[in-house]
């Protein structure tokens, strides 16, 4: 039973730190398309983090197209893995769970990932091309910074060192009950 429960919290777990870091990049990637009354100036460029890399006039004729389609593509895909979700819920909701149908689901749900893994990456290959050096590696610090990696700076997060309030406290609560 516990191998069961701890395989659907590993699931929804992975779901929701998928949906933030697929928020995380909308957000980053993102901001609000521009209006038509917006003045030639910076602010055509309505994408906070391109701003923030300092992209000129030029770049950003190619990039933002590049930042609509991948916004697009996320929120296409982001729906997606919530439908999964949802299907998942329902799967173990059911008065008799079907085994077999939660681990196919759940494969379902981690090709999912997958493809907005593959959306982010295709899309950070993309923006390399048509970045400067200097702007190249202040993408790359953000990214860092933003995902916690230890190059930013950061120590990395390793199994003790957690804040304690995750699902693995909650897993070694129940083992330690029984």
């Amino acid at each position: 039973m516990w191998k069961r429960l701890f395989a659907v919290i590993f699931v929804l777990s992975l779901a929701l730190n998928i949906g933030f870091g697929a928020t995380w990049a909308l957000r980053r990637f993102g901001g609000k398309p521009k209006t038509e009354s917006a003045p030639e100036s910076r602010a055509e460029i309505w994408s906070p983090l391109h701003r923030k890399l300092d992209v000129t006039k030029k770049q950003w004729e190619k990039l933002e197209p590049l930042v609509t389609s991948f916004q697009q593509e996320t929120q296409k895909q982001a729906k997606k893995l919530q439908n999964l979700r949802d299907e998942m819920v329902g799967l173990l909701s059911s008065a008799k769970v079907d085994r077999s149908a939660v681990e196919k689901q759940q494969e379902r749900i981690l090709e999912g990932f997958r493809g907005m893994q593959d959306i982010v990456l295709g899309h950070l290959i993309r923006e390399k091309q048509i970045l400067t050096a200097e702007q190249e590696k202040r993408l790359f610090e953000i990214v860092r910074r933003h995902t916690g990696c230890p190059a930013a700076g950061g120590a990395a997060i390793t199994p003790d060192q957690g804040s304690g309030r995750g699902v693995g406290s909650l897993l070694r609560e129940m083992e330690e009950r029984n």
